[in-house]
């Protein structure tokens, strides 16, 4: 009945490449891929098949017991991740809390070596080749696989090292769905959206409803987008989040909003993360004003929002981005559980939910060696919101906050967190909440680090 097999979660992966691809040591990036993986795993439950009509075999009448997992049947994976967990386990590796499938160890001589792990796929991070290489040997003693060495693109998600830093990005992917939308034209002059969503734009069932292929269309693009927007792209998330709402019964004004995203992101095809050299300094806030100055490694920040009752069921939308080398690694874009009656509250409930993120990091982290020893700073554009995360005050005005939501101020007295303003012009958590206006959504999205790879100059992946 238990099936679940976990796989590395996307912030996991980037938060790893970001803090560890920017070092100035410059960890080696491989990966490799275990061929027939499930047929490594002994099955637990008694599982007994018959020879299908026409195969050879000694007795029709007889079944047979498998011995081992096949490809197909429901607890396949779960087994052979097991099989994994325990083999890696032999081999001294470290099981992350944060994340089951992040794998580390280290040498009796400070080497680092991280196994990431997504089904039979293995994103494998080193202090060096020589390390890189021991790795593997300690995989193909144990498993058939193939290999790749320099590892640009894992799960979809395209690596590429550039001068100055590395970035992450999906331009081929980005490419291919234009293809697929015939909106792929070269050297075309047209000028294409500069934000996702028009201001202006509402949903309206008196368009009228989709029919069957209209709704394909509408389905089929809209999840190609989301996916993107969980990867790579949180400049795409508050728009994907808000269309999909309208999965079941879209409308002609939905469609209409779908194909003018479709056009944003044509013009924003080759969009990556650029996750800066640890050298380099990094954007802070103080009060209102923009400062640069060095970070500690591993250092993060944060940024929330959230779009009070802006929508017909007044439920407000949390934004929230989490920034490492100067770029994100952790964005999210949710409505809220409940109806806020404030802006005040609704940004307090965001913040809790960067707290939580937040933690998930800090823990990552903990296993990547970088353990922070510092408060996480979290940017707030409403100081109301900030004002009661340091002290219970207005009690007349918060006594029916959700009371989850409080572990705020917990994080706040152990000195994990700390929360600052940031002036609205400056969040960049603000596009993950509604539709902005063009030129806002390209200033933060330069403030976010996301720009078009061909303003990069890409070298070898790994030197």
């Amino acid at each position: 009945e238990n099936i679940f097999a976990p796989v590395i979660r996307g912030a996991t992966m980037r938060t790893a490449i970001a803090l560890l691809g920017t070092d100035p040591r410059k960890m080696y990036i491989t990966s490799c891929d275990i061929s027939n993986a499930f047929l490594n795993a002994t099955p637990k439950e008694k599982v007994f098949i018959r020879w299908p009509p026409g195969f050879p075999t000694v007795d029709v009448k007889n079944v047979y017991r498998l011995l081992r997992s096949l490809y197909g049947l429901c607890q396949s994976p779960k087994e052979w991740y097991e099989c994994l967990r325990d083999w890696l386990r032999e081999k001294r590796y470290n099981q992350s809390k944060a994340d089951p499938c992040l794998w580390t160890k280290k040498g009796p001589d400070g080497s680092l070596r991280l196994i990431l792990v997504y089904v039979d796929d293995m994103l494998i991070l080193a202090d060096d080749k020589t390390i890189a290489a021991e790795v593997k040997e300690m995989f193909r003693g144990q498993f058939n696989m193939t290999e790749v060495e320099d590892a640009d693109k894992v799960i979809g998600v395209e690596i590429f090292r550039v001068k100055g830093g590395i970035c992450l990005g999906q331009p081929t992917y980005a490419k291919t769905l234009m293809e697929k939308a015939d909106l792929w034209i070269e050297n075309e002059n047209r000028k294409y959206p500069i934000n996702p969503i028009s201001e202006s734009w509402t949903h309206d069932e008196r368009s009228g409803y989709l029919d069957r292929k209209e709704k394909d269309f509408y389905v089929s693009f809209l999840m190609s987008i989301a996916w993107m927007s969980q990867q790579t792209r949180p400049d795409l998330c508050a728009s994907a989040s808000i269309l999909a709402r309208y999965l079941g019964k879209p409308t002609k004004s939905d469609l209409a909003a779908l194909k003018r995203l479709l056009l944003y992101v044509r013009g924003s095809w080759n969009d990556v993360l650029y996750y800066q050299d640890s050298r380099k300094g990094e954007l802070i806030h103080e009060e209102s004003a923009l400062h640069i100055r060095d970070k500690p490694p591993g250092d993060i920040c944060s940024y929330v929002d959230a779009d009070w009752a802006n929508d017909a069921d007044r439920v407000s939308r949390s934004g929230v981005v989490i920034l490492a080398r100067g770029a994100p690694i952790v964005w999210m874009s949710k409505k809220q559980s409940m109806v806020a009656t404030s802006s005040t509250e609704a940004e307090y409930y965001a913040a809790a939910a960067s707290v939580a993120e937040v933690a998930g990091v800090r823990s990552v982290l903990v296993d990547l060696g970088m353990e922070q020893k510092t408060p996480t700073r979290i940017y707030e554009d409403n100081k109301s919101c900030i004002a009661i995360a340091y002290k219970p005050m207005h009690h007349g005005r918060t006594k029916h906050f959700d009371i989850k939501a409080h572990f705020l101020r917990d994080r706040i007295e152990k000195e994990e967190v700390e929360i600052k303003y940031c002036p609205t012009s400056e969040m960049i958590a603000d596009m993950l909440t509604k539709s902005l206006p063009g030129p806002q959504h390209q200033r933060l999205k330069r403030l976010a680090n996301i720009r078009p790879l061909s303003s990069f100059e890409i070298v070898k992946l790994n030197p």
